[in-house]
Protein backbone atom coordinates (compact mmCIF):
# COMPACT_ATOMS: atom_id res chain seq x y z
CA UNK A 1 0.00 0.00 0.00
CA UNK A 2 1.32 3.40 -0.95
CA UNK A 3 1.75 6.31 2.00
CA UNK A 4 -0.78 8.12 0.18
CA UNK A 5 -3.50 4.62 -0.03
CA UNK A 6 -2.19 4.09 3.75
CA UNK A 7 -3.45 7.73 4.74
CA UNK A 8 -6.43 8.18 3.13
CA UNK A 9 -7.38 4.60 5.27
CA UNK A 10 -7.31 7.46 8.11
CA UNK A 11 -11.00 7.95 6.58
CA UNK A 12 -12.39 4.99 7.57
CA UNK A 13 -11.15 4.89 11.33
CA UNK A 14 -13.79 6.02 14.13
CA UNK A 15 -12.95 8.54 16.50
CA UNK A 16 -14.33 7.51 19.99
CA UNK A 17 -14.21 8.40 23.50
CA UNK A 18 -11.75 5.61 24.58
CA UNK A 19 -9.37 6.69 21.59
CA UNK A 20 -6.43 8.58 22.13
CA UNK A 21 -6.13 12.52 21.98
CA UNK A 22 -5.55 14.17 19.20
CA UNK A 23 -3.21 16.55 21.30
CA UNK A 24 -1.38 12.84 22.55
CA UNK A 25 2.54 12.42 21.64
CA UNK A 26 0.61 10.05 19.65
CA UNK A 27 -0.64 12.08 17.01
CA UNK A 28 2.04 14.87 18.12
CA UNK A 29 2.55 15.45 13.68
CA UNK A 30 4.89 18.54 14.69
CA UNK A 31 7.17 17.24 17.05
CA UNK A 32 7.46 13.91 15.12
CA UNK A 33 8.55 16.60 12.34
CA UNK A 34 10.79 18.36 13.92
CA UNK A 35 12.86 15.25 15.79
CA UNK A 36 13.06 13.39 12.63
CA UNK A 37 13.78 15.64 9.83
CA UNK A 38 16.33 18.62 9.96
CA UNK A 39 15.64 20.12 6.27
CA UNK A 40 14.21 23.69 6.32
CA UNK A 41 11.41 25.04 6.97
CA UNK A 42 8.65 24.67 3.40
CA UNK A 43 6.39 28.17 2.43
CA UNK A 44 3.67 25.83 2.69
CA UNK A 45 4.59 24.87 6.64
CA UNK A 46 3.60 28.62 7.16
CA UNK A 47 -0.33 27.67 6.04
CA UNK A 48 -0.64 24.85 8.03
CA UNK A 49 0.81 26.99 11.43
CA UNK A 50 -2.94 28.37 10.78
CA UNK A 51 -3.91 25.14 12.54
CA UNK A 52 -2.30 26.20 15.36
CA UNK A 53 -4.12 29.40 16.33
CA UNK A 54 -7.22 27.66 15.17
CA UNK A 55 -6.47 24.94 18.03
CA UNK A 56 -5.97 28.00 20.51
CA UNK A 57 -9.19 29.50 20.17
CA UNK A 58 -10.69 26.35 19.89
CA UNK A 59 -9.34 25.49 23.44
CA UNK A 60 -10.62 29.33 24.56
CA UNK A 61 -14.22 28.55 23.25
CA UNK A 62 -14.56 24.90 24.90
CA UNK A 63 -13.31 26.00 28.12
CA UNK A 64 -14.59 29.38 28.84
CA UNK A 65 -18.33 28.62 27.80
CA UNK A 66 -18.34 27.06 31.04
CA UNK A 67 -18.98 30.51 32.60
CA UNK A 68 -21.98 31.57 30.59
CA UNK A 69 -24.25 30.35 32.83
CA UNK A 70 -23.14 33.47 34.76
CA UNK A 71 -25.18 35.84 32.99
CA UNK A 72 -22.10 37.96 32.43
CA UNK A 73 -23.00 40.70 29.95
CA UNK A 74 -19.46 41.67 30.04
CA UNK A 75 -17.78 38.72 29.19
CA UNK A 76 -20.93 37.28 26.85
CA UNK A 77 -20.07 40.10 24.87
CA UNK A 78 -16.10 39.36 24.71
CA UNK A 79 -16.48 35.70 24.32
CA UNK A 80 -18.62 36.92 21.05
CA UNK A 81 -16.10 39.10 20.09
CA UNK A 82 -13.66 35.67 20.15
CA UNK A 83 -15.77 33.74 18.50
CA UNK A 84 -16.72 36.27 15.67
CA UNK A 85 -12.99 36.88 14.79
CA UNK A 86 -12.23 33.11 14.98
CA UNK A 87 -15.14 32.29 12.72
CA UNK A 88 -14.10 35.14 10.35
CA UNK A 89 -10.55 33.56 10.21
CA UNK A 90 -11.36 30.15 9.80
CA UNK A 91 -13.68 31.09 6.37
CA UNK A 92 -10.31 33.08 5.08
CA UNK A 93 -8.41 30.06 5.77
CA UNK A 94 -10.60 27.57 4.75
CA UNK A 95 -11.52 29.61 1.50
CA UNK A 96 -7.63 30.16 0.93
CA UNK A 97 -7.57 26.08 1.11
CA UNK A 98 -10.60 25.75 -1.18
CA UNK A 99 -9.09 28.33 -3.84
CA UNK A 100 -6.08 27.97 -3.87
CA UNK A 101 -4.31 24.81 -1.70
CA UNK A 102 -6.78 22.09 -3.13
CA UNK A 103 -6.94 23.72 -6.73
CA UNK A 104 -2.97 23.27 -6.61
CA UNK A 105 -2.77 19.77 -5.18
CA UNK A 106 -5.36 18.34 -8.11
CA UNK A 107 -3.41 20.37 -10.63
CA UNK A 108 -0.42 16.90 -10.20
CA UNK A 109 -1.99 14.19 -11.62
CA UNK A 110 -1.35 11.78 -9.35
CA UNK A 111 -3.36 13.32 -6.86
CA UNK A 112 -6.41 13.98 -8.52
CA UNK A 113 -9.26 14.52 -5.94
CA UNK A 114 -7.47 13.94 -2.44
CA UNK A 115 -8.80 17.37 -1.15
CA UNK A 116 -12.95 16.68 -2.15
CA UNK A 117 -13.90 15.40 1.23
CA UNK A 118 -12.01 18.37 2.79
CA UNK A 119 -14.11 20.89 0.63
CA UNK A 120 -17.17 19.06 1.91
CA UNK A 121 -15.78 19.26 5.43
CA UNK A 122 -15.28 22.83 4.96
CA UNK A 123 -18.81 23.63 4.21
CA UNK A 124 -20.34 21.31 7.14
CA UNK A 125 -17.94 23.35 9.47
CA UNK A 126 -19.63 26.73 8.29
CA UNK A 127 -22.95 25.36 9.05
CA UNK A 128 -21.62 24.34 12.72
CA UNK A 129 -20.36 27.79 12.88
CA UNK A 130 -23.52 29.33 11.93
CA UNK A 131 -25.75 27.83 14.51
CA UNK A 132 -23.22 28.78 17.73
CA UNK A 133 -23.57 32.30 15.98
CA UNK A 134 -27.25 32.00 16.54
CA UNK A 135 -27.45 30.16 19.76
CA UNK A 136 -24.91 33.30 20.89
CA UNK A 137 -27.10 36.26 19.06
CA UNK A 138 -29.98 34.41 21.35
CA UNK A 139 -28.16 34.13 24.25
CA UNK A 140 -27.22 37.52 24.47
CA UNK A 141 -31.09 38.72 23.83
CA UNK A 142 -31.93 36.91 27.02
CA UNK A 143 -28.90 38.00 28.68
CA UNK A 144 -30.19 41.45 27.59
CA UNK A 145 -33.16 41.36 28.88
CA UNK A 146 -32.16 39.82 32.34
CA UNK A 147 -30.12 42.50 33.02
CA UNK A 148 -32.31 45.20 31.70
CA UNK A 149 -35.12 43.96 34.01
CA UNK A 150 -32.86 44.05 37.37
CA UNK A 151 -31.58 47.35 36.79
CA UNK A 152 -34.70 49.50 35.57
CA UNK A 153 -37.57 47.34 37.50
CA UNK A 154 -38.59 48.51 40.84
CA UNK A 155 -39.55 46.05 43.56
CA UNK A 156 -43.15 46.16 42.79
CA UNK A 157 -42.85 45.22 39.01
CA UNK A 158 -39.90 42.41 39.73
CA UNK A 159 -42.36 40.68 42.46
CA UNK A 160 -45.28 40.33 39.91
CA UNK A 161 -43.04 39.39 36.95
CA UNK A 162 -41.01 36.81 39.08
CA UNK A 163 -42.41 33.76 37.10
CA UNK A 164 -41.43 35.63 33.75
CA UNK A 165 -38.34 36.13 34.76
CA UNK A 166 -37.73 33.05 36.25
CA UNK A 167 -38.63 31.43 33.02
CA UNK A 168 -36.45 33.60 30.79
CA UNK A 169 -33.65 32.55 33.46
CA UNK A 170 -34.73 28.47 32.79
CA UNK A 171 -34.47 29.55 28.69
CA UNK A 172 -31.23 31.35 29.29
CA UNK A 173 -29.06 28.48 31.26
CA UNK A 174 -30.40 25.65 28.71
CA UNK A 175 -29.49 27.68 25.75
CA UNK A 176 -25.85 28.19 27.44
CA UNK A 177 -25.74 24.56 28.20
CA UNK A 178 -26.63 23.92 24.86
CA UNK A 179 -24.11 26.03 23.35
CA UNK A 180 -21.34 24.99 25.17
CA UNK A 181 -22.33 21.73 23.90
CA UNK A 182 -21.67 22.95 20.50
CA UNK A 183 -18.70 24.35 21.59
CA UNK A 184 -17.45 20.73 22.78
CA UNK A 185 -18.65 20.09 19.00
CA UNK A 186 -17.02 21.95 16.85
CA UNK A 187 -13.57 21.69 18.65
CA UNK A 188 -13.76 18.30 18.26
CA UNK A 189 -14.74 18.64 14.56
CA UNK A 190 -12.19 20.94 13.76
CA UNK A 191 -9.56 19.18 15.44
CA UNK A 192 -10.26 15.95 13.78
CA UNK A 193 -10.44 17.93 10.21
CA UNK A 194 -6.94 19.89 10.72
CA UNK A 195 -5.60 16.81 12.20
CA UNK A 196 -6.47 14.68 9.24
CA UNK A 197 -4.76 17.67 7.27
CA UNK A 198 -1.44 18.01 8.58
CA UNK A 199 -1.07 14.04 8.39
CA UNK A 200 -2.16 13.23 3.97
CA UNK A 201 -2.24 16.79 2.63
CA UNK A 202 0.71 18.48 3.97
CA UNK A 203 3.05 15.66 3.17
CA UNK A 204 1.95 16.02 -0.14
CA UNK A 205 3.41 19.21 -0.96
CA UNK A 206 7.14 18.02 0.06
CA UNK A 207 6.74 15.39 -2.21
CA UNK A 208 5.21 17.07 -5.36
CA UNK A 209 6.05 20.98 -5.24
CA UNK A 210 9.15 22.77 -5.61
CA UNK A 211 10.20 25.50 -3.06
CA UNK A 212 9.69 27.93 -5.70
CA UNK A 213 6.00 26.51 -6.17
CA UNK A 214 5.27 26.83 -2.81
CA UNK A 215 6.41 30.34 -2.96
CA UNK A 216 3.98 31.21 -5.28
CA UNK A 217 1.37 29.69 -3.95
CA UNK A 218 2.07 31.25 -0.79
CA UNK A 219 2.28 34.54 -2.70
CA UNK A 220 -1.51 33.63 -3.89
CA UNK A 221 -3.21 33.77 -0.71
CA UNK A 222 -1.59 36.81 0.44
CA UNK A 223 -2.51 38.20 -2.53
CA UNK A 224 -6.16 37.29 -2.50
CA UNK A 225 -6.78 37.89 1.44
CA UNK A 226 -8.81 41.29 1.52
CA UNK A 227 -6.70 43.44 3.51
CA UNK A 228 -8.56 43.84 6.48
CA UNK A 229 -8.53 39.99 7.18
CA UNK A 230 -4.97 40.27 6.63
CA UNK A 231 -4.94 43.15 9.70
CA UNK A 232 -6.29 41.23 11.96
CA UNK A 233 -4.95 37.71 10.38
CA UNK A 234 -1.30 38.43 11.48
CA UNK A 235 -1.58 39.11 15.05
CA UNK A 236 -4.17 36.78 15.58
CA UNK A 237 -1.66 33.63 14.15
CA UNK A 238 1.26 35.28 15.82
CA UNK A 239 0.17 35.15 18.82
CA UNK A 240 -0.17 31.35 18.58
CA UNK A 241 3.01 31.00 17.92
CA UNK A 242 6.55 30.78 19.69
CA UNK A 243 9.36 33.52 18.66
CA UNK A 244 11.21 31.38 15.92
CA UNK A 245 7.82 30.23 14.49
CA UNK A 246 7.58 33.81 14.47
CA UNK A 247 10.24 34.88 12.58
CA UNK A 248 10.23 31.99 9.98
CA UNK A 249 6.61 32.66 9.26
CA UNK A 250 7.46 36.47 8.65
CA UNK A 251 10.56 34.99 6.21
CA UNK A 252 8.11 32.90 4.40
CA UNK A 253 5.77 36.06 3.76
CA UNK A 254 8.55 38.60 3.02
CA UNK A 255 9.90 36.01 0.56
CA UNK A 256 6.83 35.32 -1.33
CA UNK A 257 6.24 39.01 -1.58
CA UNK A 258 9.79 39.87 -2.81
CA UNK A 259 10.09 43.44 -4.51
CA UNK A 260 6.73 44.37 -3.08
CA UNK A 261 5.56 47.53 -1.22
CA UNK A 262 4.11 44.70 0.72
CA UNK A 263 7.44 42.88 1.30
CA UNK A 264 8.60 46.82 3.13
CA UNK A 265 5.15 46.86 4.86
CA UNK A 266 5.29 43.54 6.40
CA UNK A 267 8.81 44.06 7.43
CA UNK A 268 7.86 47.67 8.91
CA UNK A 269 4.71 45.69 10.70
CA UNK A 270 6.62 43.28 11.96
CA UNK A 271 9.44 45.62 13.98
CA UNK A 272 6.58 47.97 14.95
CA UNK A 273 4.29 45.74 16.74
CA UNK A 274 4.70 43.23 19.46
CA UNK A 275 3.25 40.14 17.65
CA UNK A 276 3.67 37.90 20.19
CA UNK A 277 0.82 39.40 22.27
CA UNK A 278 -2.77 38.17 21.45
CA UNK A 279 -3.87 41.83 22.10
CA UNK A 280 -1.59 42.81 19.42
CA UNK A 281 -3.84 45.27 16.74
CA UNK A 282 -3.36 47.54 14.20
CA UNK A 283 -4.91 50.86 16.07
CA UNK A 284 -1.66 52.94 14.40
CA UNK A 285 -3.07 51.68 10.84
CA UNK A 286 -4.05 54.52 9.17
CA UNK A 287 -6.49 54.39 6.55
CA UNK A 288 -4.54 55.33 3.61
CA UNK A 289 -2.35 52.46 4.83
CA UNK A 290 -5.18 50.28 4.89
CA UNK A 291 -6.31 51.32 1.43
CA UNK A 292 -2.26 50.96 -0.19
CA UNK A 293 -2.54 47.19 1.17
CA UNK A 294 -5.69 46.41 -0.59
CA UNK A 295 -3.53 47.58 -4.46
CA UNK A 296 -0.69 45.33 -2.82
CA UNK A 297 -2.58 42.69 -2.35
CA UNK A 298 -4.25 42.75 -5.90
CA UNK A 299 -0.87 43.21 -7.29
CA UNK A 300 0.21 40.76 -5.72
CA UNK A 301 -2.22 38.28 -6.62
CA UNK A 302 -1.84 39.36 -10.62
CA UNK A 303 1.47 38.88 -10.32
CA UNK A 304 1.21 35.14 -8.72
CA UNK A 305 -1.23 34.31 -11.38
CA UNK A 306 1.42 35.02 -14.45
CA UNK A 307 -0.43 38.35 -15.16
CA UNK A 308 1.70 41.54 -16.22
CA UNK A 309 1.24 44.90 -15.08
CA UNK A 310 1.88 48.58 -17.00
CA UNK A 311 2.63 51.28 -15.37
CA UNK A 312 1.81 54.56 -17.06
Amino acid sequence: MSSLAAAKSLRSLSFTPSAPSLNSSLFNWETDISSSDVRSLRPIDNIFKFHKAIRKDLEYLDIESGKLNDCNETFLRQFTGRFRLLWGLYRAHSNAEDDIVFPALESKESLHNVSHSYTLDHKQEERLLEDISSALSELTQLCEYLNDSNVNGNLNEINSDSSGQNDTMQKYIQKATELQGMCKSIRVTLDQHVFREELELWPLFDRHFSVEEQDKIVGRIIGTTGAEVLQSMLPWVTSALTQEEQNKMMDTWKQATKNTMFSEWLNEWWEGNDASSPTSTFENFSFKALMYMRVLTRVISILSLGGRISFV
